[in-house]
């Protein structure tokens, strides 16, 4: 079927519910029959108005307006679009986008750029693993590697590499849809998608489709945490039809996970079988020689050269997770920033006596050494910080936890927002804000660079 063929085929369908929806009748034959249907953009429809006075019709706002009634045509038609712009000549003057309606309703999480194939360090433990997500990144969807199943222990790169994949696509085919993001964030905007409408008892059909059309219409799905399935019958349930409306398409589908599907308890056995049939890939804990140029490589991201003897030091005893060696790198630069001295191994070990001490114990320094630090310092409750109320000093304290928590131990955003109950948006402002009070805001600045001294020193 050519471009043109569908895009009518699918106006076709929407003009038959909108036909049966949208009253008076005089509405419809005088502002929506006239449109005519021009071209895709995603999941939304581009329709020409003949004259000026259709295209006007569709400025008001509201519920109960020309645009809110044809936008809930459009999604009742089920025809996977969900929104709908107008053109008068050749100018677009009416963008559903730009108007902010149902804007952002459903949204994947942003990449990190850094995140690249370049940027990925390859040893024996993940040189398999990495071969799988270059060619999936060249070659989507390709038989044997759909899902695309990687599985490990927290902390060795899963999120990096499957990012990487996404990067390099959209480095390449800027218009592929790709969308990443987490299975909790999935979870959360599926309930609300079954919430009911204001002022209703009962869940908007409209609300749950455009969930499912905003996630069926992926060029590429990547989901982390998939593990988190298990024990949640109802996420199962949506979550299949959504793989399967994927794969279907053939559509490539992405999956991380800490444990390996047949390991993952009360999974059903449908779910299980469809990850198996595709590629699953353990990542392994890095080598020592693997750690040394992860950390070889962190040091360049941050514009610090370390010595040989350093980066051994370093590496020794760091036990699986490449956070942790990410965690005593930050702290190395910032002992050299606080006593103003160059990085050497004496300095190290000093700035990784504790952190020494307490992997001895299986006890690094933590997320929750800084929510400690913090609550320390301003002297308040550790249940008042990681709760909702909004006095000024929990909020600044929160802040400042999301700050450092990023600066010091470089957590993903994403767990950050876990350890302090809060959403990735509020995790993202709350990092920014502070970063930029601390050039602006002396007292900030003192407060920032006091905690993480006693970080540090404790």
């Amino acid at each position: 079927m050519s471009e043109n063929m569908q895009v009518e085929y699918l106006w076709s369908k929407i003009l038959a519910r909108a036909e049966a929806d949208i009253s008076p009748k005089l509405s419809y034959s005088t502002f929506i029959k006239p449109l005519k249907p021009i071209s895709l953009s995603n999941r939304k429809i581009i329709l020409q108005a003949p004259w000026e006075p259709i295209a006007d019709a569709f400025t008001a706002q509201g519920p109960d307006s020309l645009t809110a009634r044809l936008r809930s045509a459009i999604v009742k038609a089920d025809v996977g679009i969900t929104d709908f712009a107008i053109s008068l000549g050749d100018k677009i003057v009416f963008n559903a986008d730009e108007e902010g309606v149902n804007k952002n309703e459903f949204d994947a999480m942003p990449l990190n750029k850094h995140f690249t194939f370049e940027s990925f360090v390859v040893g024996p433990s993940n040189k398999l693993v990495y071969a799988a997500a270059k060619a999936v990144a060249q070659n989507p969807s390709q038989e044997g590697y759909n899902p695309l199943y990687i599985y490990g222990s927290t902390g060795l790169g899963k999120t990096h590499l499957v990012q990487a994949i996404a990067n390099d696509i959209l480095s390449r085919r800027p218009s592929f849809r790709v969308l990443y993001t987490t299975l909790e964030k999935f979870l959360n905007e599926f309930t609300r998608s079954l919430a009911p409408a204001a002022g209703s008892k009962t869940p908007s059909s409209e609300k749950k489709n455009r969930f499912r059309a905003y996630y069926r219409n992926a060029d590429m799905l990547i989901i982390d945490d998939i593990q988190f399935l298990a024990g949640k019958p109802a996420l199962q349930e949506e979550f299949f039809h959504t793989f399967n409306d994927l794969y279907v398409q053939n559509k490539q589908i992405i999956l991380t996970s800490d444990e390996n599907p047949d390991k993952i308890s009360t999974l059903e056995d449908r779910l299980r079988t469809r990850f198996r049939g595709g590629l699953i890939w353990e990542i392994q804990p890095p080598d020592e020689h693997t750690k040394i140029e992860i950390l070889r490589r962190k040091a360049m991201e941050k514009q610090t050269t370390l010595s040989d003897e350093v980066l051994r030091f370093l590496a020794e005893d760091s036990g699986s997770d490449v956070r942790t060696l990410e965690g005593r790198i930050n702290k190395v630069i910032l002992a050299s920033k606080l006593y103003e001295q160059e990085i050497s191994l004496e300095l190290a070990a000093l700035a990784l006596n504790r952190s020494v001490r307490e992997t001895e114990s299986g006890n690094d320094l933590t997320a929750e050494n800084v929510l400690n630090c913090v609550c320390e310092f301003y002297k308040i409750k550790k249940e008042d910080l990681l709760g909702s109320n909004r006095r000024a000093e929990l909020v600044k304290a929160r802040q400042i936890c999301c700050y450092l928590m990023y600066d010091i131990l470089n957590l993903p955003l994403v767990t950050i927002g876990k350890q302090l109950n809060r959403d990735h948006a509020t995790v993202i402002y709350s990092k920014n804000k502070i970063g930029d009070l601390i050039g602006k805001n002396p007292s900030i600045a003192k407060d920032v660079n006091d905690i993480k001294s006693i970080i540090l020193k404790n």
